[in-house]
């Protein structure tokens, strides 16, 4: 990325001699705003396209960045974390509200990072406040 700034900054390079056209650009950033990726994994997607030239949804099956937004799938990750860690259950129903963000990294662990961390989030809270 610093190697695109210097040469946009230096005017050895244009914009139009890198490979993410503006199109590419749109296409990444939809792929961020509904929810496909992470604005973590948009980042690496970006660099990518800038050292391959690939589109941008080729670079996410490439790398397997897809994120993990099925209810169902992320169910069963939360059904085992909180069955693995019933203590902490216990500690969070008794007022320890900040205990989510421990149970959210956990899925995030389990998950390798590919769990619609908002989502994930929204679907505890309902499981440990019912």
């Amino acid at each position: 990325m610093r190697e695109v700034l210097e040469g946009l900054k230096s005017g050895d390079r244009g914009i139009e001699d890198y490979p993410v056209t503006p199109g590419r650009l749109v296409g990444l950033i939809g792929l961020v705003k509904d929810g496909t990726i992470s604005g973590t994994a948009g980042r690496d997607v970006f660099m990518e396209m800038l050292e391959t030239g690939e589109e941008s949804v080729d670079v996410v099956r490439r790398l397997g960045l897809r994120q993990i937004s099925g209810e169902d799938e992320l169910e069963s990750m939360i059904d085992r974390i909180l069955t693995e860690h019933p203590r902490e259950v216990g500690r969070y129903r008794a007022g320890k509200s900040q205990l989510l963000k421990f149970f959210v990294g956990e899925v995030m662990k389990e998950s390798r990072g590919k769990a619609n961390p908002k989502l994930t989030g929204i679907l505890i809270r309902r499981k440990l406040d019912s």
